[in-house]
């Protein structure tokens, strides 16, 4: 039987708690997992010209570039789309596991 331990998740968890105040906790993510538990999540979904209305196309593409560049942390690797409320309550509970 495999025993479970804790996986220090309080990083993961502070950055989590900043985008909900930023974004709110219906964004959409995807957790990236590394065995059982997540250790690290990027935006789920390709910024779009509205949500960055205002920005230089330099500054788009640049944000653009960055999300592809996260898309290649998920090949190869275990990982699910949720919300930024499920992904919270996800890593408070692989924090506690003792």
């Amino acid at each position: 039987m495999k025993i479970k331990t804790s996986y220090e998740s309080g990083d993961l968890i502070h950055r989590a708690l900043e985008d909900i105040a930023d974004l709110g906790d219906t964004f959409m993510v995807i957790a990236i997992y590394d065995g059982e538990f997540i250790t690290d999540y990027i935006d789920c979904d390709i910024p779009t010209r509205e949500e960055m209305d205002g920005s230089t196309d330099d500054e788009f593409n640049k944000v653009v570039a960055e999300y592809k560049q996260d898309m290649k942390k998920i090949e190869g690797k275990e990982y699910e789309a949720m919300n930024l409320k499920e992904l919270l309550v996800k890593l408070k509970k692989q924090d506690s596991i003792l």
